[in-house]
């Protein structure tokens, strides 16, 4: 099962970058959890998500984004449920 999700995670990077997430342009292609810090899912998601960050330092950027703190990037896209 972990291997499944790091191969969807990998595959969605490129939608993450395509979508200029950040407002300066990005020097590395981008992986945004937009999650929350209670959210049970979420949770499980954070040791692969860790892992990916190590495996691609350098190359990618991975980054957690907590939607219930910070509501703008989930309004911004429109996101109604998390882990997204």
């Amino acid at each position: 099962m972990k291997t499944s999700l790091k191969n969807i995670l990998i595959a969605i990077v490129g939608v993450w970058s395509a979508a200029a997430w950040a407002t300066e342009p990005a020097k590395l292609p981008k992986l945004v959890d937009l999650g929350a810090d209670k959210c049970i899912p979420c949770k499980a998601m954070a040791p692969i998500l860790k892992d990916l960050k190590a495996e691609y330092a350098g190359r990618m950027d991975v980054e957690f984004i907590d939607v219930w703190k910070d509501p703008k990037p989930g309004k911004a896209y429109m996101i109604k449920l998390i882990p997204t």
